[in-house]
């Protein structure tokens, strides 16, 4: 847990903290299922579960399907 610890880097804007890397990240590596708009999709981070999310409340059909075929990178999803 130690070392979980030392891989988030953390940085303070406007009053905001943001965390990147390590498990704090939207980009960890965490698989779950979630069930929005009437379809269930599982996921394998949450930026993947975000960008879906923001595809489908803007109507972007195509991008969604994009953003769900991706299996391993978050930064394809983004």
């Amino acid at each position: 847990m130690v070392d979980d610890f030392k891989r988030i880097k953390a940085f303070k804007y406007l009053g905001n903290v943001f965390f990147y890397g390590g498990y704090c990240s939207n980009f960890a590596e965490t698989h779950f299922v979630w069930t929005a708009f009437g379809q269930t999709h599982e996921f394998f981070c949450s930026e993947q579960a975000f960008m879906w999310v923001k595809a489908m409340h803007f109507e972007d059909y195509e991008i969604a399907k994009k953003i769900i075929a991706e299996k391993s990178d978050p930064m394809t999803c983004k």
